[in-house]
């Protein structure tokens, strides 16, 4: 049987982990499989077994060659909405205060806030979407 959105050598249970930090996290070697050279060949291996399918094997491909994929419509709009309007509620509030290193001379959010999470509840809607939870029992 397949199992479908595995991109890592062990299960995770995400409810389980006290925090998102790398330490809590399973050891599963120096880089991730999609990172290793062999990347390319270990795709054809799990396409050709049924771990994937057509789609997943092109995202991993376009992975293993840019470092990055994008996955459109991951996360509903209206959680999107609800998550950015609560950003900017925390920013004009003073709750979060950003960096003063402007993308433009016109932004409104200079600089960027690592784990806004850890302020802003909204975020936990979006790291709790059932797509991001893919493969991990959550």
């Amino acid at each position: 049987m397949a199992r479908r959105g595995l991109f890592a050598e062990q299960p995770l249970q995400i409810s389980k982990l006290p925090s998102f930090r790398a330490e809590h996290f399973p050891y599963s070697g120096p880089y991730p499989w999609l990172d290793q050279p062999d990347a390319s060949d270990r795709i054809e291996s799990k396409l050709r077994q049924g771990e994937i399918d057509g789609e997943e094997a092109a995202q991993c491909r376009y992975w293993a060659a840019n470092g990055y994929i994008v996955l459109r419509a991951l996360i509903a709009d209206p959680v999107l909405d609800a998550v950015w309007e609560a950003y900017e509620k925390a920013i004009g509030s003073g709750r979060i205060a950003l960096p003063p290193d402007q993308a433009s001379p016109d932004d409104p959010y200079p600089g960027r806030f690592l784990n806004p999470h850890k302020k802003i509840g909204a975020f936990c809607r979006i790291l709790s979407t059932p797509a991001c939870c893919a493969g991990f029992a959550c």
